[in-house]
């Protein structure tokens, strides 16, 4: 297993909802990558808790990105939605699997990993770097605090 990945303030986008997220995802990925070593049934129970964070954070994030990326009206949009359905797709395997009793955790991690330095590192830091919000609705000003 490759070294854990740390977040780095280098990685900030500017936007608080944006960044905050990233940094969940990357303590979900050290989790992940400790569950990969883990064995037994309290792996297997600690190996769904991480699937369903992260299930619940992708989906998340993935909107919050996509409607900063609509409202600054990037030119990237189309791309980098793609690669979040990538993304997507990778993690409802993950969830099929595990739902008929195949446990990946190494593949939990890997997923972590590659969203974290393939998109992350590289997408995110081209599309999100130095882009303004539009001013929050009403409704956003939540999703900050959140």
């Amino acid at each position: 297993m490759n070294q854990m990945l740390n977040w780095s303030p280098d990685l900030q986008v500017g936007n608080a909802t944006l960044d905050r997220q990233h940094r969940q995802l990357f303590e979900i990925s050290q989790q992940a990558g400790r569950c990969a070593l883990e064995a037994g049934t309290q792996a297997d129970s600690h190996f769904h808790l991480l699937l369903n964070d992260i299930a619940v954070l992708f989906d998340r994030h993935f909107n919050d990105e996509e409607n900063f990326l609509e409202q600054n009206a990037s030119p990237n949009l189309e791309a980098h939605k793609a690669e979040h359905d990538h993304y997507r797709t990778r993690l409802t395997d993950l969830l099929c699997e595990a739902s008929i009793g195949h446990i990946d955790r190494q593949g939990l991690y890997r997923l972590t990993c590659d969203y974290l330095c393939d998109h992350l590192q590289k997408t995110d830091q081209a599309d999100l770097t130095g882009r303004h919000p539009q001013p929050a609705a009403a409704g956003n000003a939540a999703s900050e605090t959140a």
